[in-house]
């Protein structure tokens, strides 16, 4: 009985996981980003935030459940004003996260990102 209740809560606790990561922008340049693209290596997941201005944060989940399960990266595609900036970052393994948040800093000059 206590197997049967073991399994049942550990079906239970899966069931609520996402594979995925949340990625929060913060634009912390001096002028508005028009478009921040962000997908997996295998180009199988990607989501898209725009007219992200000055000050403003905006985020979105990465929802990872049908990319392939192989080990990867993110890349990071900013667009404003015309010009356009990729920024490999953060890693995953067998197609899922390695983590729960990304937070990523964009400034006029860098780019950096905290993993949590």
């Amino acid at each position: 009985m206590r197997q049967i209740l073991a399994l049942l809560v550990f079906f239970l606790m899966s069931c609520v996981n996402k594979n995925g990561v949340e990625l929060i922008i913060h634009n912390e340049s001096d002028k508005i980003i028009d478009s921040i693209r962000v997908w997996t290596s295998d180009r199988k997941a990607t989501i898209k935030l725009s007219n992200i201005k000055t000050g403003e944060k905006k985020s979105d989940f990465l929802d990872m459940t049908k990319i392939s399960k192989t080990d990867g990266d993110y890349i990071l595609q900013i667009n404003s004003n015309g010009t356009s900036k990729n920024k490999n970052m953060g890693y995953y393994t067998n197609g899922f996260s390695l983590d729960e948040t990304i937070d990523v800093y964009v400034k006029n000059d860098t780019i950096t990102y905290v993993q949590k």
